[in-house]
């Protein structure tokens, strides 16, 4: 069939009609979904490829003691970044320069490379060979990178020498000036670098930054959010190749810095806690030690600490053994000083009082165990406050006898012994205490003097606190201002737990343990004290090991009207081990500066 017989079918033709009349009615459709179903989608996502976003650093809030002493704080520092890509553009503007004058180059493009590595390695400590290979970067493609990382963190004040060195006036050569330009390619983008002024002082408490920039540990976890403030942003439209465009869509939405935090801490304090803990250790050979400083009155920690303890400023030499606050986590049998919760259940639950009688022999048989003071003896008549004067295992066994085990389970519940502090610190924990079903013939006994269950020092500190307050147990907490008022402080609980009188007996004897019993040489000059000595054995492996030892001591004053509660503890001690001779002194250490410090009024002569 010929091409004019086709041409001349109508029915050809209106095949063919239809055909592009479909065509246009599909183009028109698809050119309708471009320009106003899916224009605003398109509009943006062409946006988005030429917009670049930059992210703005938030300044981490500064931590502070209670007198605004500084403990943690951000400061600016910069990462020192290269374009190779530029450089390389810089290179080739100067060979066209040199061709339109006529010139010859004088320095080759590996040789200005060269120069620049040995300034950039030299300015910023850097390694020369790895800053050289960077500035000629290529990525997988052969081509030129547009981001080289040359240093981190680099100091405010080498940042500026460099800049005013790369702005100095150049010379008429061609090549310095190009040199100059080079110099002056590098950027710096801001970033944040935490610092701990005081060092080893209170790092257990304050913690320390993840390397992206998080709180890991201490008071920089618990309240990360809060300090961390919120980051801001800059839009900046570039062109293909990333060049800016300058009259093209400019953004900035600034950061928030996140708000600065005082901590209940007293430097000062602080510092002759850890002193202590250190010197007490080397001098009685411990493996470790522990102390509480707070004021049972509001529950406020002015100091804490465990030894051995690591610098957040020299993250190469921390030890994961010394990074918790071994006062705050670490679950004990706490030994004598537990008497005090024994003493004060019992009055409080009117089974005794402070002259109740009981004959005390040396030695008792409980179930299958043998109970026995530190000292032998003969059997005597000894008050309720005899006993925990003399800290005799044996009387304090008899208390807990009359108590019965399902009233002292309670009593353990009522000083809050099988619950966590409430304690604004990451980790803190608590011990064991069994449920009476599962107590041993002598578990009753060994409870009440502090071995067959275990809590953290902070646990035992919460509980003769509320003694030392009338009764009233407070919540330990670290955390006393937030000074810009952006955010509500958090309500630390407090809760009657025993009686005024009950509390008021307790407290008349444990000033007589200091008297006239085991704590009577350990005095802090000018004030009354009520206190506790306490040695534990220690467990390891489910049995009592000879020789390994927690001696402590635990004590308030003014004795009638507290506001100051200190409690050391020495893990395992080689030379010596009773409480008051291994950690009476630093008690009495700690408590005489820390009086001084806090500035409270004397009591006695």
């Amino acid at each position: 069939m010929s091409s004019n017989k086709l041409a001349g079918s109508p029915g050809i033709l209106r095949v063919i009609t239809g055909v592009l009349l479909l065509c246009l009615v599909a183009a028109a459709g698809r050119f309708i979904q471009l320009q106003v179903v899916y224009a605003s989608r398109l509009s943006a996502a062409a946006e988005s490829q030429r917009l670049l976003q930059t992210e703005l650093p938030a300044k981490r809030g500064t931590v502070t003691d209670r007198n605004g002493s500084v403990l943690a704080q951000s400061v600016q520092t910069y990462d020192v970044i290269a374009d190779p890509r530029n450089l390389a553009k810089l290179y080739s503007a100067y060979t066209t320069e040199c061709a339109t004058a006529g010139t010859t180059p004088q320095l080759s493009y590996e040789q200005l490379l060269d120069q620049m590595a040995d300034t950039l390695s030299v300015t910023f400590n850097e390694d020369r060979t790895r800053v050289r290979g960077l500035l000629e970067n290529k990525q997988k493609s052969g081509t030129l990178s547009r981001y080289a990382l040359l240093a981190k963190k680099t100091a405010s004040e080498t940042r500026d020498a460099y800049l005013a060195r790369a702005s100095a006036a150049e010379t008429d050569t061609a090549e310095v000036a190009l040199y100059k330009r080079a110099l002056r390619n590098i950027s710096f983008k801001l970033v944040y670098k935490r610092v701990y002024p005081q060092n080893t002082v209170g790092a257990q408490i304050i913690g320390f930054l993840s390397n992206e920039g998080t709180g890991t540990a201490g008071i920089e976890q618990r309240y990360d959010e809060l300090l961390a403030g919120t980051p801001g942003v800059t839009f900046s439209e570039r062109d293909k190749q990333g060049n800016l465009i300058p009259s093209g869509k400019q953004k900035t939405i600034e950061p928030v810095n996140g708000p600065s935090i005082m901590l209940t801490i007293d430097n000062e304090i602080q510092y002759q806690v850890q002193a202590e803990l250190k010197a007490a250790v080397k001098k009685y050979k411990a493996a470790g030690a522990s102390a509480i400083v707070m004021d049972p009155s509001t529950g406020e920690i002015y100091a804490s600490a465990s030894y051995p303890t690591f610098d957040p400023n020299k993250r190469d030499k921390m030890k994961p053994e010394s990074l918790q606050n071994a006062a705050f986590v670490n679950p004990i049998e706490p030994g004598s000083t537990m008497k005090t919760v024994t003493l004060a259940g019992a009055l409080d639950a009117g089974v005794v009082t402070t002259k109740t009688k009981f004959k005390v022999p040396w030695r008792i048989t409980v179930g299958t165990r043998t109970v026995k003071d530190s000292h032998e003896h003969g059997t005597q008549t000894m008050t309720v406050s005899k006993i925990i004067e003399q800290s005799s295992n044996v009387g304090t066994t008899r208390i807990a006898q009359k108590v019965g085990s399902t009233k002292y389970y309670q009593i353990l519940r009522q000083f809050k012994i099988t619950q966590t502090t409430g304690i604004d610190y990451p980790g803190a924990g608590k011990g064991q205490v069994l449920t009476p079903d599962d107590w041993s013939d002598v578990s009753l006994s060994n409870m009440s003097f502090g071995q067959g269950l275990s809590m953290t020092p902070l646990q035992l500190a919460r509980a003769v606190a509320a003694i030392a307050n009338d009764g009233v147990m407070t919540t330990p907490h670290l955390l006393k201002d937030i000074p810009d008022g952006s955010h509500e402080l958090p309500e630390w609980p407090t809760e009657r737990v025993m009686s005024s009188d009950a509390a008021a007996d307790a407290n008349t004897v444990l000033k007589r343990v200091m008297t006239k019993g085991t704590g009577s040489g350990v005095q802090v000059p000018g004030y009354t004290v009520a206190g506790k000595t306490g040695t534990a054995q220690k467990a390891k492996g489910g049995s009592y090991v000879d020789g390994a030892y927690v001696s402590s001591f635990i004590g308030y004053l003014p004795a009638d009207d507290p506001k100051l509660l200190v409690y050391v503890l020495l893990d395992e001690p080689k030379a010596g081990y009773y409480g008051a001779q291994v950690a009476g002194p630093s008690f009495a250490n700690i408590a005489t500066f820390a009086a001084r410090q806090l500035e409270l009024t004397p009591d006695a002569p």
